[in-house]
């Protein structure tokens, strides 16, 4: 078991301690480094607020025809940088 962890351990674990799916050495190992850390103490809160902000956002459904042309627009600005 790991006792400290690393800023790279919180970018790796944050999605699952977020949403509660980790171990309790591992919600520990979390809390422990962001009572230190005020960098990933923001990002598992930026995180956060991106989860409540994506929730919020109405559910917009695409024809096939309409990805196709996304994903062309895409392609053809990758071609031009």
């Amino acid at each position: 078991m790991k006792f400290m962890f690393s800023c790279k351990d919180i970018h790796d674990q944050a999605s699952q301690f977020i949403d509660g799916d980790c171990s309790m050495s591992t919600k520990a190992g979390v809390l422990m480094h962001t009572l230190m850390c005020s960098n990933c103490r923001l990002f598992i809160k930026q995180l956060r607020q991106t989860i409540v902000v994506i929730k919020k956002m109405p559910v917009q459904e695409y024809s096939n025809q309409e990805l196709d042309d996304i994903a062309d627009k895409i392609l053809s600005k990758d071609q031009h940088s």
